[in-house]
């Protein structure tokens, strides 16, 4: 299955993530802000990402473009934002 890597902080959504991902048989990483995703991103070389666009250090959108930089992993953007 795939190694997926959530980046969002709010901690009930990760857990919930997490659990769902791990039931499904996935490989999941978390990160709970920006700066710690896109370390995580290079570091664990996910096959998807899931992102926030509301993020307290770096927005998704910058995370993405950074992101993008190195690596054309499929990013899926989470957000409540309407």
């Amino acid at each position: 299955m795939a190694k997926v890597l959530v980046i969002d902080d709010d901690p009930s959504l990760l857990r919930a993530l997490r659990l769902s991902l791990r039931a499904g048989g996935h490989e999941v990483i978390t990160a709970v802000n920006g700066e710690q995703g896109m370390s995580q991103s290079a570091l664990a070389s996910p096959d998807v990402i899931i992102l926030d666009l509301d993020l307290p250090d770096v927005d998704g959108l910058t995370v993405c473009e950074r992101v993008r930089q190195w690596s054309d992993v499929p990013i899926i953007i989470l957000s409540a934002s309407g």
